[in-house]
């Protein structure tokens, strides 16, 4: 795991280089409260990459942190954004549980968080986390912990693929290249980028798959999105959707 500003360095002007020191797993412990940063161009170090952001935000810099974490089989999850803050949200939930239904043949899990899940003997739950982009293992089915861990951990293995794909690392397919973290600098305002999404998001499954199966997730997206019900649930219910489904009405 290595955190990762997106953006203009304000040395050198290259874009997407400034990361945080690696240290070895002797050393990992002593520098978990570090924030330092540095430009792996220019080689320019910030002792807090915080102020960073904040002092470059009010000179119109914008940087974006983006880490993505993982604890054991237990969770994926991308760091410092909320799902709120990235573009077309419901679109990369969907697109990134379709592809982990089409590979690994599950289903739509009908909870209010919304997810996937693996029926049957040794099944198992991801469903979506509420704070932040990412999946954890639910262990209330009926399988033991550690079976619910060992089954659930070829899906996480993919998804985190995908995540770094999608977040952390530059895309190329054919002709097309896209900057790391391209869909978190898309504005859902402008119906271009949605567009741009759609490409970026295909771009990704060709990458850590291939074309055929990027056409196959489209298509396994289409069908559970082609229901309203399992639509909804495969990304989960917002607030409002909640009450409107389970809260009656005031008389």
């Amino acid at each position: 795991m290595t955190l990762r500003l997106l953006g203009r360095c304000p040395s050198c002007n290259i874009n997407d280089e400034i990361i945080e020191p690696k240290h070895s797993p002797e050393q990992y412990r002593q520098h978990l409260d570090d924030k330092v940063v540095y430009c792996t161009v220019c080689k320019t170090s910030w002792d807090n990459w915080l102020e960073l952001t904040s002092f470059e935000r009010e000179k119109g810099n914008r940087l974006i942190p983006v880490e993505v974490g993982r604890i054991g089989n237990l969770q994926v999850n991308l760091h410092f954004q909320s799902p709120e803050e990235i573009p077309f949200r419901h679109l990369v939930i969907s697109m990134l549980n379709s592809a982990l239904i089409a590979n690994y043949n599950l289903e739509v899990v009908f909870c209010t968080e919304g997810g996937i899940r693996k029926g049957g003997p040794g099944g198992y739950e991801l469903r979506n986390m509420d704070s932040q982009l990412g999946l954890y293992t639910h262990w209330d089915v009926e399988s033991s912990a550690d079976r619910i861990e060992h089954n659930a951990r070829f899906a996480l293995n993919f998804y985190e693929r995908m995540m770094r794909q999608l977040f952390e690392e530059p895309l190329s397919f054919g002709n097309v290249s896209f900057r790391r973290g391209e869909i978190l600098w898309l504005d859902e305002a402008h119906e271009e980028d949605r567009t741009n999404a759609m490409i970026y998001l295909f771009g990704t499954l060709v990458n850590v798959g291939n074309r055929r199966f990027a056409e196959h997730v489209l298509k396994t997206m289409d069908e559970v999105t082609g229901n309203p019900f399992s639509a909804l649930y495969i990304r989960g219910l917002s607030a409002e959707e909640i009450n409107g489904l389970f809260v009656p009405p005031k008389m």
